[in-house]
């Protein structure tokens, strides 16, 4: 909304409470168009009230800058002509034609710590300058305030006042750029931001909210930059409507952001929940009291509640939700739960399973169907994470079957009036089954290929399985592990033959280097002595690794009795082929 109130001089350029439309919604393509269409009138009014109070030159003019009056403790008055010539230099790029300050500081009241306006105005006149310009530097600690007088040789407008601080005194170079802006803009009768201020806020800082505005004191008068403040700040979520306003400050327009906050939640009510106690549904919730009430946020909170009750059996539970005002800008908002009956799994079925029927696949499954004894087995109950698992057992059942390409869509949970429960529908597509074709190993072997082989069991197996392969995997690194190649890797190749439906596995081994036991350290034993341990370990340092034997002095220490619990650790060492081994008993 674009409003321009002629009567105070009081401007309110945008508003946002879901971009001009109810609260929470979004406005349209039109509501946009015709608030930029009423935005730029607005420019076109504003501009031409300032030029019907100060007509502007088709040029700048000329200006004179005296030197700069400096007040500061240290020795800063290089800064005196170095200002001088750094804002005339800056006033130039700005399309003024500008007295030269060699010429200027020729005059004795030029350099004059304190001159007269009439005096400034016969200096102008002597230049041909239409405005003369005096400034001041204060230093406050690190800090530069910069004053600026504006005089209009001609005395059709009054002395101009321009403030600007520049937080670093060593970099004064970008403030003086912004500085000659300014002083162009208030000129030639461009709008310019006087100071920008939050009202309506108790609970959110100003300072957060001004954090996120980009409009700044001493900034021209930009209205996309404001829209676009007045969205960053609906954007925050603190707020139901934002709006923006103007008015006259004595050094431009003085920019106020209105904004109405969310209420907060100032108590949490549940009614109707029988099942489950108020306790265990507030640490579900996820909102908790004097947060700010979010309407996306209080949605999440009736699934996650959904959710709980459907892990209870309660598939049907309804959940709605209501807010009550309550003093202070605070909500009670409030869940009316209607429980309904405990829904339980009446079928589990499956489609596209030929191999195997369903009630092999059944007991494969930790989720099971409802029967008469279910209060006591706790049957019947859906769990989703559960079942989840269960297709990933079934997954792996099927590819421990030679079934290498079968895969299991995501389980169908649906209501049956009939049955009055639920219905778990999981399909499968098996594929083929594959046998196994030719088995090798290759890569650092360390001993023959024959002997290696005779360790591995998947060549002695009809069909393709996977775990087997996994078992193998471990028995060839253990092997590797006997001889000090703590780091070796074992990488299972598997290329499918489709054609005769066969499965050729080829283990990849890398060794890595062979590593020796730099040092042991023992640790947790306040009684009994190092000594005692030491002997049951059957490695010492300097040794080569060997995981066989590190197997053996866990079970030595455990069989002791002497402790509670055995950790053996391993991390490495100085050096790559080098381990160090932490036993904490």
């Amino acid at each position: 909304m674009v409003e321009y109130v002629r009567a105070t001089g009081r401007a309110r350029i945008g508003t946002c409470n879901g971009w001009g439309a109810r609260p929470g919604s979004r406005c349209t393509t039109g509501q946009r168009a015709g608030r930029l269409v009423l935005q730029g009138l607005l420019l076109l009014i504003l501009c031409a009230g300032f030029n019907r109070e100060v007509p502007a030159a088709e040029k700048p003019g000329a200006v004179a800058v005296l030197p700069f009056k400096i007040n500061a403790q240290e020795a800063l008055d290089h800064l005196r002509l170095g200002l001088q010539e750094m804002l005339s230099s800056r006033l130039e790029q700005q399309g003024f034609r500008v007295i030269s300050p060699e010429k200027i500081n020729r005059y004795p009241v030029a350099l004059a710590p304190s001159v007269e306006t009439a005096d400034l105005r016969s200096l102008g006149r002597d230049l041909n300058a239409h405005w003369v310009i005096v400034g001041s530097l204060t230093q406050v600690g690190n800090k530069g305030s910069i004053d600026l007088k504006v005089i209009d040789v001609a005395r059709k407008r009054s002395p101009i006042f321009i403030f600007m601080v520049s937080e670093d005194i060593d970099a004064l170079t970008d403030t003086m750029k912004r500085l000659a802006v300014n002083v162009s803009d208030r000129i030639m009768g461009v709008p310019n931001v006087d100071s920008v201020r939050v009202e309506g806020n108790r609970r959110v800082e100003a300072a957060a909210i001004l954090a996120v505005i980009r409009t700044r004191a001493g900034d021209r008068l930009d209205y996309d930059k404001l829209d676009k403040d007045l969205r960053d700040i609906y954007k925050m979520g603190f707020f139901q409507d934002v709006k923006t306003e103007t008015e006259d400050g004595p050094g431009g327009k003085i920019i106020i952001f209105h904004v109405s906050e969310k209420p907060s939640v100032g108590k949490i009510v549940f009614e109707g929940n029988d099942e489950i106690d108020d306790e265990d549904l507030q640490k579900e919730l996820g909102i908790h009291l004097y947060s700010i009430l979010d309407n996306n946020e209080v949605r999440q909170s009736i699934n996650r509640l959904k959710e709980l009750y459907r892990e209870k059996g309660y598939y049907n539970a309804e959940i709605k939700e209501e807010t009550e005002p309550l003093p202070n800008n605070e909500v009670m908002l409030k869940y009316k739960i209607d429980e309904h009956d405990k829904v339980y799994i009446e079928k589990i079925q499956f489609v596209g399973n030929k191999h195997f029927d369903d009630d092999e696949l059944k007991d494969i499954m930790e989720t099971s169907e409802w029967w008469i004894f279910a209060w006591i087995t706790k049957a019947g109950i859906l769990d989703r994470r559960k079942l989840e698992f269960d297709v990933h057992k079934i997954s792996a059942f099927y590819h421990n079957h030679g079934f290498i390409k079968a895969k299991l869509g995501e389980p169908k949970v649906t209501y049956d009036d009939k049955l009055k429960g639920l219905v778990v529908t999981i399909d499968v597509v098996e594929g083929e089954q594959y046998g196994v074709g030719e088995v090798k190993v290759e890569g650092a072997l360390i001993e023959p290929a024959e002997e290696l082989l005779k360790k591995v069991h998947i060549n002695q197996e009809k069909v393709f399985n996977r775990q087997v392969v996994r078992r193998d995997i471990l028995a060839l690194r253990d092997i590797y592990s006997d001889k000090g190649y703590a780091y070796s890797e074992v990488r299972p190749v598997v290329k499918e033959d489709d054609q005769e439906h066969l499965a050729d596995i080829t283990y990849h081994i890398s060794k890595g280097p062979k590593v020796r036991f730099e040092r042991i350290t023992i640790s947790g034993n306040t009684v009994t002595r190092d000594k005692v341990i030491r002997r049951e370990l059957q490695v010492i340092e300097g040794e080569y690794f060997s995981g066989k034997k590190l197997k053996q002095s866990s079970a030595n220490l455990a069989r002791l009795g002497f402790f509670e619990d055995v950790q053996i650790e391993t991390k490495k060492g100085s050096k790559d082929d080098l381990m160090r081994l932490n036993v904490k008993v």
